[in-house]
């Protein structure tokens, strides 16, 4: 009799999880297109405009070249097929004509020896912070590295030369499957944990749809090393904070572990200045990152797991809630800020700087979390998007959220398994906050594919919408509709 019941009652959990996670993909969703106006691609980027981060005066960097442990044999085929190599690119969104430019990345000797190649280099979440002090821009940059623990690169940006010149990178054991960074000092910084699990494949998809709440943010500072301040999310992913400052580029590069790239951006050159890589044993799968002071930043990993592409996707598919964010600053080092995250993905901060957006991917939600003097987060609002957030992108004008997401996601797992064969549809939405919380949002377009393939970043400046995708193109709409 007992065993029976038991049996019975493994067997209900197993079927309603499957239901979950059937339900979760979206077969039974459809959408109907629309733009808020004319659009053209870019075409400089074939493959992957994942990530980008505004300044205040339209000047807008963009990661591509995203490749991680998690993505199939086939997204690595096409990936070498087509040649495609990580990189950093820069427009000006307040030009009528807005055009890019790849930055150069300058590494020295020093900066090389502790692990930063740009052979290995795959970026991925970006945020960036501003020095008043020494007038320059420090780019943290989430790296996945292959076959390497996830971490984050810090960049100084020369403008003059278009150059940007590697500083560290930032590892900690609690930067796991890092997804966004978001800097809030010159070596401080908040990083989300998409996964807990971060180097095999199959555990990895396993934690994923199995729904597991191990998403996380981690918070790092130079004082306090890694902590973990928020724990318990599903698949937390964008994390931002506003203040546009030095660049800090999630990195994933090949044979090696994630980490966050500064760079120096020099405005007159169009130039990056590569200015060290943070690595550490926290930043695992990272996705994004959101500076928050010169050398301080927050990051997101998406997964806890990080070099096996079997046990990522065993966490994955199994939807544990391994995400994270890292705190990294220069007092307290790297902290993990917040865990127990379901795939955090995008992390922002908000212009006053009080307040971190995290993204839950699988989770369908955003998190908003008051920030205190000491950088921990306290959670303040939980709101449902019944999507699939990417990445966020703070106007740095108004203060809203524009959010890359992907609304049918069995389209974008058969997308990224298989970039070649085949499409997903990509979405934008527009979130208006007030004191810090989220009050409405508008979806700005819907894409069957065919303009832009898996969505995953996007911001509106000077009435032109960029549109960003970690394996596809980047578009530019006219926004002719009120917003």
């Amino acid at each position: 009799m007992y065993l029976k019941t038991a049996i019975f009652s493994v067997t209900l959990f197993a079927l309603q999880h499957v239901v979950r996670i059937i339900y979760s993909l979206g077969y039974h969703l459809h959408f109907y297109q629309h733009y808020p106006g004319p659009c053209r691609q870019f075409p400089e980027i074939e493959f992957g405009s994942g990530n980008f981060y505004t300044l205040q005066d339209g000047t807008t960097f963009i990661t591509s070249g995203l490749d991680m442990n998690v993505f199939s044999r086939r997204f690595q085929l096409h990936y070498t097929s087509q040649g495609v190599e990580g990189a950093i690119y820069v427009t000006n969104l307040n030009s009528s004509d807005a055009v890019l430019r790849k930055l150069d990345i300058v590494v020295d000797i020093t900066a090389g020896e502790r692990g930063f190649s740009l052979e290995t280099f795959h970026p991925h979440g970006i945020s960036v912070w501003y020095d008043a002090l020494e007038d320059h821009h420090s780019l943290f940059v989430v790296n996945h590295p292959t076959r390497a623990d996830d971490r984050i690169e810090k960049f100084l940006f020369d403008p003059a030369s278009f150059t940007l010149h590697h500083v560290k990178s930032f590892t900690n054991t609690k930067l796991r499957s890092l997804h966004d960074v978001q800097a809030i000092g010159p070596d401080s910084f908040y990083a989300t944990n998409i996964l807990h699990e971060h180097h095999s494949r199959f555990f990895m998809l396993l934690e994923l749809f199995s729904l597991m709440p191990w998403s996380s943010v981690v918070l790092h500072s130079p004082d306090s090393g890694y902590t973990e301040v928020v724990s318990g999310l599903m698949s937390a992913t964008g994390i931002v904070m506003s203040k546009c400052g030095t660049l800090f580029v999630v990195n994933h590069p090949t044979r090696a572990d994630d980490r966050i790239e500064k760079f120096l951006f020099d405005p007159a050159s169009f130039t990056l200045h590569h200015v060290k890589s943070f690595t550490n044993t926290k930043l695992r799968s990272l996705h994004d990152v959101q500076a928050i002071g010169p050398d301080s930043f927050y990051a997101t990993n998406t997964l806890h797991e990080q070099h096996s592409r079997f046990f990522m996707l065993l966490e994955l598919f199994s939807l544990m809630p391994w995400s994270s964010v890292v705190l990294h600053s220069p007092d307290s080092g790297y902290t993990e800020v917040v865990s127990g995250l379901m795939s955090a993905t995008g992390i922002v901060m908000s212009k006053c700087g009080t307040f971190i957006y995290v993204m839950l991917s699988l989770g369908s939600q955003i998190l908003v979390y008051s920030r205190g003097e000491d950088n921990s987060l306290t959670l303040q609002q939980v709101f449902p998007l019944y999507t699939h957030p990417d990445s966020a992108v703070l106007d740095p004008i108004t203060g809203d959220l524009f959010i890359g997401a992907h609304p049918i996601a069995h389209q974008y797992i058969n997308h990224v398994d298989n970039p070649a064969k085949h499409k997903a549809a990509s979405q934008v939405l527009h979130l208006r906050l007030t004191e810090g919380n989220v009050t409405s949002i508008t979806e700005l377009l819907y894409d069957d594919g065919t303009l832009i393939s898996g969505s995953s970043a996007a911001v509106v400046y000077n009435n032109t919408l960029l549109v960003g995708s970690s394996v596809d193109k980047l578009v530019a709409c006219t926004v002719n509709v009120p917003i």
